[in-house]
């Protein structure tokens, strides 16, 4: 009998790493839970210092496996998942201390860097060179190996693209412990790579064979260019007609179930001076028709807030430069924020009088940003800070954030989402960025109490009723993880499903990589996880 006590598997990791392994009490409680309403406790905590630890830790992990020993790993950064994605019952990986930027190339304008470090840390640090990342959510206490994980958007997402697109290359552990360095390559090596005898080449024979048996499947399905990040909805963009392979799509919203980022390059922007304006709109149709007016001038963000969001703020003693109704039944208006972040003045200028004249003929009120009022118009755009840490009727719960919606049925999602107010009895204030097509509510709730617990099912099931009617998607910002499953999966095609298992068994052959997310979950199994109180000190979105 094979002692696995965690204890001694803690010891036996600190005496192989450079980093250290925990078992303790207090250590396993921390890691219990992430962002989601679930917890889940894990067996060991492991936080590596270099890409050696974590090849170790893989390593090790698979040898238990062979000897029929299941032992998981869980990939954390800072633990802002809020599908459950970030916790396990084994090994918590922590990439905290994996934080370093090892090189900066200001005039290829690259950075390679460890997955550990925020984008908040990494902009800050590219700011003394004049260079941005521009896709961070406005919450940039997120790592970057979160938002490949996640493949999470931002608030300037619409005009520069996802993280994605600024990763020229990644480095991954696999699940054996061998390592990866993945970026597009031609037809011949790739033939060079389905010869190694290693995982990596096992990875290539099968994906390829996987690929062209499932391209009706991947053309059916996967063809347009919306965001939907349940599944593994990027093998789309894994192969081209020439034959050439880019792995690098793949580990975008996996959530670490095919493999641990441990280094990447990614390729900044120039940063550029920003205007500001806030609209205030009487009606959600008005703001529906001001939006498309807006979009031409091609901002840098569009923001969309309902009344109500205002409202509860201002309830708390905030005080914006716009003005909310009293009359909780009067919150049928709409705020929208407006950034440009051309390098020309003049075309920003000339941008912000268009918004000025077109908010006019809308009857809508606008207010621009100037040196008189910059910080005040600014705490607009941070309306969320306050919001979201309002307890009111219970704390608001990160349940259904980031749907997917059309831009053409905008006014049939709010229409829907106030039909679902009156039906569950509750507020739900919509917000979101226009440019991305991504929106949330966060519903009040207490998981202390029984009815709100079957609220919260219910409100998750028929919201997400509402996109799937809307041709949306519930996994638009963030993947499914655990939560979102029980909504995903029922709506997917079989075939696709079992494509899916099929990538997922090609790198993760021993089942270790964060098993029990991206795949179907049982709803009974969920309930008897909820956490039955909801505290992450103050939520950052």
């Amino acid at each position: 009998m094979i002692d696995v006590s965690m204890s001694k598997i803690a010891k036996y990791l600190n005496q192989h790493i450079l980093g250290d392994a925990y078992a303790s009490e207090v250590d396993l409680e921390t890691y219990s839970t992430d962002k989601s309403i679930l917890k889940i406790r894990p067996q060991v905590v492991v936080v590596p210092k270099n890409t050696q630890d974590m090849r170790k830790t893989m390593r090790f992990t698979s040898q238990l496996a062979e000897k029929g020993i299941k032992l998981s790993v869980t990939v954390r950064g800072k633990g802002n998942d809020k599908t459950g994605a970030a916790i396990g019952d084994g090994i918590i990986m922590l990439t905290g201390d994996m934080n370093k930027i090892l090189d900066i190339d200001v005039k290829q304008r690259l950075v390679r860097v460890q997955p550990g470090i925020t984008i908040e840390e990494l902009n800050l640090a590219l700011a003394t060179h004049g260079l941005v990342v521009p896709v961070a959510p406005r919450h940039g206490g997120h790592s970057l190996g979160g938002l490949i994980a996640n493949n999470l958007s931002g608030v300037s997402t619409g005009k520069y693209g996802r993280f994605m697109e600024y990763i020229n290359e990644i480095e991954v552990v696999l699940s054996n412990g061998d390592v990866l360095q993945t970026s597009r390559i031609g037809k011949r090596e790739v033939n060079r790579k389905k010869g190694e005898q290693a995982l990596e080449g096992e990875i290539f024979r099968r994906l390829d064979s996987l690929i062209d048996d499932r391209q009706k499947v991947i053309d059916e399905f996967l063809a347009d260019d919306d965001i939907d990040n349940a599944g593994y909805e990027m093998i789309s963009k894994v192969k081209r007609k020439d034959g050439s392979f880019d792995l690098r799509p793949l580990f975008f919203a996996s959530q670490g179930t095919l493999g641990v980022v441990s280094e990447m390059i990614v390729r900044a922007e120039y940063l550029s001076p920003q205007a500001l304006a806030v609209l205030e709109v009487e009606s959600t149709d008005a703001a529906r028709d001001l939006v498309d007016a807006i979009l031409p001038l091609d901002p840098a963000e569009l923001g969309f807030y309902s009344e109500g969001i205002f409202a509860e703020a201002v309830g708390a003693g905030k005080h914006y430069p716009i003005k909310v109704s009293d009359d909780k039944k009067q919150h049928a208006g709409v705020v929208l924020t407006v950034m440009f972040d051309d390098i020309n003045t003049r075309a920003r200028n000339r941008n912000i009088k268009k918004v000025t004249d077109l908010a006019a003929r809308a009857g809508a009120k606008v207010t621009i940003a100037s040196d008189d009022n910059y910080d005040e118009v600014k705490s607009v755009f941070n309306v969320l800070d306050t919001y979201l840490n309002l307890a009111g009727k219970g704390t608001k719960l990160p349940l259904v954030d980031g749907a997917f919606v059309p831009l053409n049925l905008l006014g049939e999602y709010l229409a829907a989402v106030k039909a679902l107010e009156k039906r569950l009895g509750m507020d739900l204030p919509v917000y979101g960025s226009v440019l991305d097509g991504v929106y949330s509510i966060r519903p009040s709730l207490n998981l202390a109490v029984m009815t709100h617990r079957q609220l919260a099912f219910k409100l998750l099931k028929e919201y997400a009723g509402i996109i799937d009617g809307l041709d949306g998607n519930m996994a638009g910002d963030g993947a499914e993880g655990r939560l979102k499953s029980v909504v995903t999966r029922p709506s997917t095609d079989d075939g696709l499903l079992d494509l899916y298992k099929h990538v997922k068994e090609i790198f993760d052959p021993k089942g270790v990589l964060n098993p029990g997310v991206k795949t179907e979950v049982d709803i009974k199994w969920l309930i008897a996880h909820l956490r039955t109180e909801y505290g992450e000190g103050i939520i950052k979105e």
